[in-house]
């Protein structure tokens, strides 16, 4: 499945009162949702359900997929943005100069 397919199909399963304002808001409430697993393992030592993770970071996508289509923007389009902006900053693999000298 591509990027733009995922995002016409969660496009399909959402409620015609689910206005921009509530995906946006939801937004990083879903993300929380998903780092909880990261925090939980991380501090109280709980082993991370996988699966239950992976629905959270589902919950997630759709949300950043319903956003950028409210806003007329491709998921592919995004990723490939998001893409060429790592490898200006930091060439082919991360680069931590970057972050040392003032950029």
């Amino acid at each position: 499945m591509t990027f733009d397919e995922y995002q016409e199909q969660t496009g399909r399963t959402r409620s015609e009162t689910c206005d921009t304002v509530y995906v946006a808001a939801k937004l990083p409430i879903e993300a929380g949702e998903a780092a909880q697993h990261a925090i939980k393992e991380h501090y109280h030592g709980k082993k991370v359900d996988r699966l239950a993770l992976r629905d959270e970071l589902g919950d997630t996508m759709w949300h950043v997929a319903q956003l950028a289509t409210d806003y007329g923007l491709s998921l592919a389009d995004i990723a490939q943005a998001n893409i060429d902006k790592l490898r200006q900053r930091h060439g082919e693999q991360y680069n931590p100069a970057h972050y040392t000298n003032g950029a």
